[in-house]
Order: C-alpha cells, then structure tokens, then sequence
C-alpha cells in the first residue's frame, strides 16, 4: 500500500512536472510573442519619432536659409534706401549749387555793368553767352533745353 501511494505520487509529481513544463513552455512562447509585439511597437513609435525628427531638420534647415536670404534682402534694401537717401541730399546741393551759380552770375554781371558802363539791355546783347531766361518760368522748369543767343557754335 504504501508503494502504491509512493508510485501514485510520483505519477502525479511527473504530471504536476510535465504541466508546469507545458506551461512554463507556453508562457514562454507567450511571452517571447508579447515581447515582439510590444518591441514592433515601440520600434513603430521610434521610426515615427525618427521620421518627424528628420522633418523637422529640414524644415529647420529651409527656415534657416530663407531667413539668412531675408537678412540679405534686408541689408540690400537698406543700401538702397541708404542711396535714395543720398541722391536725394545731392539733389538739394544741386539746386543750392544752381543758385549760387545764379547768384554769381549776377555779381559777375553787375560789375561787368558797372566796369564798362554799359546799360544793361546793351551788355545782354552784345554778350556771347546770354541765357535765354524767357524760355523757363519762375518756378525753374528745367524740363526744357536751355539755349544761348548770339553764341558762335549755334
């Protein structure tokens, strides 16, 4: 009898064992496949996060190029702007330098008037180079060619 029971318990041991072996196994093989799942997973998420990285690198990229193009843009229209602002200026010096030119002329023309005692009308036509000032209004258009009466090359 007690053979019997030792035999039934070792029968019942070598079953218990198999089962646990067959289980064991199995949640092996369970888990090996969770683990693959779960890695797929997480690998789909890295080449996402790996993807969207690379993306925005670039995006980076073109937004730094076309910044450092508007700064270039920026400092070319300041240098423009720069040049308009002078060309301006010079504009006005050119126009204080036609009046000056104006002013010394009449000078010139008054003491050349008062050295040769000559009446005005007279020196005007007898002069080579008179401006013809009755072409022009008050305003100064300068829109028109000037002309010299009485000069030789005309």
């Amino acid at each position: 009898m007690l053979s019997k029971i030792y035999k039934e318990s070792k029968d019942i041991k070598k079953k218990i064992k198999f089962a646990s072996e067959n289980e064991r196994k199995e949640n092996i093989v369970i888990a090996s496949e969770l683990n693959d799942i779960i890695v797929d997973e997480i690998n789909s998420d890295i080449s996402i996060l790996f993807k969207n990285e690379k993306r925005i690198e670039t995006e980076s990229n073109k937004l730094q190029s076309l910044i450092n193009q508007h700064s270039k843009d920026v400092l070319q229209w300041n240098d423009l702007t720069k040049m308009l602002d002078n060309s301006l200026k010079e504009l006005g010096d050119v126009q204080n330098w036609v009046d000056l030119i104006e002013r010394d002329m009449k000078i010139i023309t008054s003491t050349i008037e008062f050295k040769c005692q000559v009446e005005p009308t007279q020196l005007a036509e007898n002069s080579i180079l008179r401006f013809d000032t009755a072409k022009y209004d008050d305003e100064g258009d300068f829109s028109k060619t000037p002309s010299y009466k009485n000069h030789p090359l005309e």
